[in-house]
């Protein structure tokens, strides 16, 4: 079986004992887990806040990585300048995104430029007092292209922000999926907000 480790917190007793119990039959061989208890560390976006920090980041890992950081009670750089991290979030609240550290399916994620300033300063607060992290990411526009969807018998055509995931196997090319919008979130490519997901094919040329 497969499943993403994304582990209960302690407040959760029944989704503790789920867990509990799954952990047991992997530890009796009674079945065989396809993806490990360890993967969620390396699915944690706190660690895009190491790779994004200044002083550990070369020019590559700058073009490739969002400025991120976790939302907690200190001093940040960003473009150049120091800030208080909340007053900086609170100030240019249209630049940023907010989610969870360890989360999968857009769950929590509040975007800036689509929420008000009171339910931003809102989500700022309860982050600090979140026992479990949570990060705050330059937000990037993604690229938007015409895609075709069934509406009842008919093909119906809507442009829609996209990103692609792609996947290794072996150091080599395995395959990809393609994420997209929806009109009731037209920022948010997850499917909690109503997004779609598709195989990528590539065709040879």
């Amino acid at each position: 079986m497969y499943r993403f480790f994304d582990p209960p917190s302690r407040d959760d007793s029944e989704r503790s004992a789920d867990y509990a119990a799954l952990l047991d039959v992997a530890y009796d061989n009674a079945t065989i887990l396809i993806g490990d208890v360890s993967q969620v560390m390396w699915s944690a976006k706190g660690l895009l806040a190491l790779v994004s920090e200044a002083s550990a980041t070369g020019g590559e890992h700058r073009s490739h990585v969002p400025w991120t950081r976790l939302i907690e009670d200190t001093d940040v750089t960003f473009r150049s300048r120091r800030y208080d991290i909340a007053a900086l979030m609170i100030e240019s609240r249209e630049l940023f995104v907010i989610k969870k550290s360890i989360g999968y399916g857009g769950i929590g994620t509040v975007i800036g430029c689509e929420c008000s300033a009171q339910e931003w300063e809102g989500k700022i607060e309860a982050c600090l007092r979140e026992p479990r992290p949570w990060v705050v990411q330059e937000w990037m526009e993604k690229p938007r292209e015409r895609l075709a969807f069934l509406s009842g018998e008919k093909v119906v055509f809507r442009e829609c922000a996209v990103d692609y995931g792609l996947f290794m196997f072996n150091g080599a090319f395995a395959g990809g999926a393609r994420r997209n919008t929806s009109p009731q979130s037209p920022h948010l490519t997850h499917m909690s907000g109503g997004g779609g997901i598709a195989p990528l094919i590539v065709c040879a040329t």
